[in-house]
């Protein structure tokens, strides 16, 4: 699939209608004939068309505009060697109609994994720092502390699970309410961490720019794009916000 899509000379539909319909001049006949003795795909979509189509009704996913209907003559469809069957040709005739379009999604659909991969790359949170250095005196709480290394060693299941233990005695306790959020979040548990990353925004204020700006990493992975552009906003109107020039350049982006 990868040649087809990068090979530029195939024939495009429009240029296949031309053809049979014998609406080329002498160059450019000459040209696809050429391409034809050496293109087994275009070959038999030529075929596909000419036997199972009306060349003014092709399948929706040519956009070409309608022109007058001439059936092809048989003269042309003789000149094309057979090498595969009608199943064949049908399937291909139809895959160089839909490559453009099927490229198009492609890259609609990871557009917002290419934004996310792009701007919302977790940031070293000076705590976990000191844990990778080795330096546990910032956190007296143990099960606190295995929940942080856990999660610093990307074991987000177990982080999740001793963080929850963490909150079920100390429902405010800061790095446990942001680092649940985030491991959840890693884990794709989305409804947690939605549910942990809002509580983290609203009541606790120094993790309100790390919270939000995670939260909308977690709409935009859901496709709540309503709702991820509503925080954009909010993070852009907030002078104050380390994040505004990026939320502003992913909004952009939505957009």
């Amino acid at each position: 699939m990868n040649k087809i899509l990068t090979n530029t000379t195939c024939l495009k539909p429009k240029e296949i209608q031309a053809y049979l319909k014998e609406n080329l001049d002498e160059d450019q006949r000459f040209d696809v004939e050429n391409h034809l003795l050496d293109c087994p795909l275009c070959t038999d979509a030529v075929e596909g068309f000419a036997n199972n189509y009306n060349l003014d009704d092709l399948p929706k996913l040519d956009f070409s505009a309608p022109t007058e209907t001439v059936k092809p003559t048989p003269t042309i469809v003789k000149k094309l060697p057979v090498r595969k069957n009608w199943t064949m040709r049908i399937a291909a005739s139809l895959l160089l109609l839909s490559l453009p379009i099927g490229s198009y999604f492609y890259w609609q659909s990871n557009a917002t994994e290419r934004i996310l991969s792009a701007n919302f790359v977790e940031e070293d949170n000076p705590v976990i720092g000191a844990l990778r250095s080795g330096d546990n005196s910032l956190i007296t709480n143990t099960t606190l502390q295995n929940g942080l290394e856990t999660y610093q060693n990307q074991q987000f299941e177990a982080s999740l699970n001793l963080l929850t233990q963490v909150l079920n005695n100390d429902p405010e306790n800061v790095l446990a309410n942001y680092y649940r959020g985030m491991a959840a979040k890693n884990l794709k548990n989305w409804p947690i961490a939605e549910k942990q990353l809002k509580i983290t925004r609203i009541n606790i204020p120094e993790y309100y720019d790390e919270a939000t700006w995670q939260l909308i990493a977690v709409y935009l992975a859901q496709d709540k794009i309503s709702d991820a552009k509503n925080l954009l906003y909010e993070v852009i109107e907030n002078d104050k916000s380390r994040y505004q020039e990026q939320a502003l350049d992913v909004l952009k982006k939505l957009k």
